[in-house]
């Protein structure tokens, strides 16, 4: 019985990794942008939405399941990048993509309860009254994003651009300037992650690192992002930059 059960999660685990190979060698539906567009791109989880709580809670409830640790005191999480959470719930490579898959679909029936950061609403309001193009690239599933950006009217986005995180984040913009037709200096990247700022490097592309999410700004600092954004007033500043 175990024999067939670990065979089966092997099949699975290598149907999922199929199936990332074949989103990064097929272009997303979307704008080809014209030559020269300058646009502000932003994380979404942690950085646009207030998600890490039902995260956490969604890792904790799926745990049993997919066997690997469940955390009893989640406030012990908040400050930790994404490879030291893994290490924390101990969940394995091979089970990666299962447990992704079962956040995802846990976290879609929350998104209307999910709320975007204090203040941002309004930030991007401004933004998008000054002409200024926005765009998301997430490792959350697209249509989790956009139920999300409908719930709270936030109708300031030119481009949402979901990717599997399992080939690193560098991987998600790369397509992204390239389905897109954008260029990486005419771009700045926001996130709240140390492997935002990793992505962003290995792209050649300026990154914003905010501190409102999950990781502290001391680790953000130690990678030396570009700027170093602690207060959403100074996403307006920062648009002049682009």
């Amino acid at each position: 019985m175990y024999s067939i059960k670990k065979m089966i999660l092997s099949t699975v685990v290598i149907l999922s990794t199929i199936g990332c190979i074949f989103y990064f060698n097929h272009k997303q539906t979307g704008p080809k942008f014209a030559e020269g567009t300058k646009m502000l791109i932003f994380d979404f989880d942690g950085t646009i939405a207030d998600s890490l709580p039902a995260l956490f809670q969604a890792l904790n409830n799926n745990a049993s399941y997919y066997g690997y640790k469940k955390i009893d005191n989640l406030n012990s999480l908040i400050g930790k990048d994404s490879a030291e959470l893994l290490q924390a719930f101990e969940i394995s490579f091979i089970k990666l993509p299962l447990v992704v898959n079962a956040i995802r679909k846990e976290i879609s029936t929350q998104m209307t309860s999910i709320k975007p950061f204090d203040n941002l609403l309004s930030i991007f309001s401004q933004l998008h009254s000054q002409g200024i193009k926005l765009g998301i690239v997430t490792t959350n599933s697209t249509e989790n994003v956009k139920q999300f950006l409908a719930h709270h009217n936030l109708d300031y986005f030119d481009l949402i651009h979901g990717g599997n995180s399992l080939f690193g984040k560098g991987k998600i913009l790369h397509q992204l300037l390239k389905d897109h037709n954008l260029k990486a200096s005419d771009i700045i990247y926001i996130g709240d992650e140390t492997r935002d700022i990793d992505a962003a490097k290995e792209n050649s592309i300026r990154c914003a690192a905010v501190t409102w999410g999950l990781c502290t700004a001391e680790k953000l600092t130690i990678k030396k992002p570009d700027f170093m954004i602690s207060e959403k007033s100074e996403l307006l500043a920062l648009a002049q930059l682009i």
